[in-house]
């Protein structure tokens, strides 16, 4: 075995006042000062730049050593690689100086292993040691450390206890395993906010020998405490977790509305979330709502049914120790001027960014709402409140990507609310899943087609459209050609078709990230060229009878002159003339020759018949004689001259 190599011995000052922390899981282990801070901080820096330039330069690295009790097993161990021209099994060398000088052991290990155990049985006590760590061709792989045996005796960590205190939490200690004839060991104490990383430590002179009371802590809080003793300084002992007590709660209740949908009649929600631990300060046991008329009423969280016409409400979080000030939302109003020019977009991480321009009056706060456009419709929405001298905010909780958000930002006042348009966004596009369905083609002509369709649903959309692609290609394979659509439209015009052709169409739909995959295949055909002929005469007809019924209507006087000009006069006249009539010329007897038509009857003499009033009430109508007719009678002779002029049916019973 070869001999020490070079000696690194610590200042005089730290001899006797070092303790080593255990790392896991390779034992690594960390000097500590508890003497003179000046000169152990400089042989500490020393200590690291020379552990550093042996790592790079492959020089031997600095080694640490301890002992757990008086009569514990030292264990050593060091940080970093061995040097590059070490080689061989390791050894950790130990040669006694004071009582045993020039006896040397070594102890094997691993060339992987960073830390070596030696038995107490090995030792000797009051004994000073050189101690190094050498490769098998005698490189070696730490400096050498001198140390005393008795010096290294790391004490066991101390017991924390918990004292209850009504004002307040108070912690004491016991140490075990001091060393006799020594002082008492002393101590430090650190805490800190459970979960938290970083650790507050107890000034020295805050310390009682064995104990301390915390002051100042936040209350109803978890809180974890640590102690230690030395010199030489133990390890920190196991934490002691306590929770403080309860206080008043501080600060207002978040409170706001929101629609339900999945009640008819009941539409409007009374929403809140749960009072903050920090301003709870305790175990909230109830909220308090408050709907005039109705007093208010303990309810659970964090919703309550709300009536639509309900002007305001209040809310207020109970715990043990009192009652938070109560949170008003008023509702009075809903046309107060909102945020103007409201954008949300996604930010990398998957986050949502909402900014905006404030309204022409100034409100009480702002607050930006949102939830998922597919989402259960029993689920309620988010919501967070803006600082009034902020434009911008980033939406707290995670997003889903494809997944579209309906977000609306209000503008909250002392009588009621303004709220801004909903805005559809997503933190994360994608393309279509499915294309356009309801595909329909109309025919024009024989040359062109509408064609219409309907919206892609949003559940396949998974992104915003941006246009659709429509594929048309002719069944002969003259035509194969596509063209891009605006998504806002659900029609196009197609021209310049075949007549009497077969088209194949299909359409698909795209979003910023790319283009979905094609609707099913829609086949239409358009019409033959003399269907067009055909059209065109029955319309030129039905525009010639239309103009010939305007022509009768403005020209009236007119074409009634020309009526009785050509047509005979019984069409035309109003009263029956009888020289026509075919029923006297054949009543008049033969014999009678013809009839003298220019002598005017003579009108019979006037008859006055005096009515006295009948002097019976029971008055009976004799029946008016019917005609005298005989059975040798013919019958009444009738011409179609006549009939032109009888009343029909309907006048007769006056339904006309």
């Amino acid at each position: 075995m070869s001999g020490p190599g070079p000696s690194w011995e610590l200042p005089a000052q730290a001899k006797g006042e070092l303790s080593w922390e255990q790392q896991e899981p390779l034992g690594q282990v960390v000097m500590s000062p508890v003497g003179s801070m000046e000169c152990w901080s400089g042989a500490w820096v020393l200590l690291l730049a020379l552990e550093v330039l042996g790592i790079e330069n492959g020089q031997p690295v600095a080694l640490a050593c301890h002992r757990l009790g008086p009569r514990g097993d030292m264990n050593c161990s060091w940080a970093g690689p061995a040097p590059h021209n070490a080689s061989g099994p390791y050894h950790l060398c130990y040669r006694g100086l004071k009582l045993l000088p020039g006896a040397s052991q070594s102890a094997p290990f691993p060339p992987r292993q960073r830390w070596v155990l030696v038995e107490r049985s090995h030792l000797t006590q009051n004994e000073v040691y050189d101690v190094w760590v050498e490769a098998g061709d005698g490189t070696n792989v730490t400096w050498t450390l001198r140390l005393d045996l008795d010096a290294i005796v790391k004490p066991p960590p101390p017991q924390l206890s918990l004292v209850n205190m009504s004002s307040g939490v108070a912690v004491t200690w016991e140490t075990e395993g001091s060393l006799p004839a020594t002082p008492p060991p002393a101590c430090e104490l650190r805490y800190r906010p459970c979960g938290a990383s970083n650790w507050t430590s107890v000034p020295e002179d805050d310390l009682e020998p064995s104990g301390h009371e915390f002051l100042g802590l936040e209350p109803f809080t978890a809180y974890e405490a640590q102690a230690r003793c030395g010199p030489p300084w133990s390890d920190w002992g196991a934490p002691l977790h306590f929770t403080t007590p309860e206080a008043a709660p501080e600060g207002l209740v978040d409170v706001w509305r929101g629609l339900n949908d999945t009640e008819p009649g009941r539409p409007c929600l009374l929403l809140w979330k749960e009072l903050d631990p920090k301003l709870a300060r305790g175990v909230v046991t109830s909220y308090n709502v408050a709907i005039p008329p109705a007093p208010d009423q303990a309810v659970p969280c964090c919703h309550a049914r709300l009536p639509c016409t309900a002007p305001n409400a209040s809310i207020s979080a109970s715990t043990h120790c009192g009652r938070t000030k109560p949170a008003i939302l008023s509702l009075e109003r809903t046309d107060l001027p909102p945020p103007q020019k409201v954008q949300a977009e996604a930010v990398s991480g998957g986050g949502l960014a909402v900014s905006w321009v404030a309204p022409g009056m100034e409100p009480r706060e702002l607050l930006v709402e949102w939830a998922e456009e597919m989402g259960d419709p029993r689920t309620l929405p988010n919501w967070t409140r803006c600082p009034l001298e902020h434009n911008h905010i980033l939406l707290p909780g995670k997003f889903q990507p494809e997944v579209p958000y309906q977000v609306r930002m209000y503008a909250l006042y002392p009588h009621g609310f303004g709220a801004a348009p909903s805005i559809r966004v997503y933190v994360q596009e994608g393309v279509p899943s499915a294309g356009p369905e309801g595909l329909h083609a109309q025919s024009v002509s024989p040359t062109a087609s509408v064609i219409s369709w309907h919206e892609i649903p949003l559940r396949y959309c998974h992104g915003k459209l941006v246009n659709y692609t429509l594929y048309l290609e002719s069944a002969t394979g003259s035509l194969n050609t596509n063209q891009s659509v605006n998504a806002s439209k659900r029609r196009y015009w197609l021209s310049g078709l075949q007549p009497g052709t077969a088209y194949y169409l299909r359409m698909s739909g795209s979003t910023n990230v790319g283009e979905g995959p094609t609707s099913a295949v829609y086949v239409f055909h358009t019409p033959s060229s003399h269907w067009q002929t055909i059209l065109g005469a029955l319309l030129g007809l039905g525009l010639f009878l239309l103009l010939a019924c305007i022509a009768g209507i403005i020209f009236r006087a007119q074409v009634l002159t020309l009526c009785r000009k050509v047509l005979p006069r019984w069409c035309w006249e109003k009263i029956p003339d009888p020289v026509h009539s075919l029923v006297l010329l054949q009543e008049v007897p033969k014999d009678t020759g013809s009839l003298v038509f220019s002598l005017a009857p003579k009108e019979p003499p006037i008859t006055h018949i005096a009515i006295e009033a009948p002097t019976s009430t029971n008055i009976k109508t004799p029946p008016s004689p019917g005609p005298s007719s005989s059975p040798g009678d013919p019958p009444p002779i009738l011409s179609g001259y006549e009939k032109h002029f009888m009343p029909t049916p309907e006048e007769v019973m006056g339904l006309v």
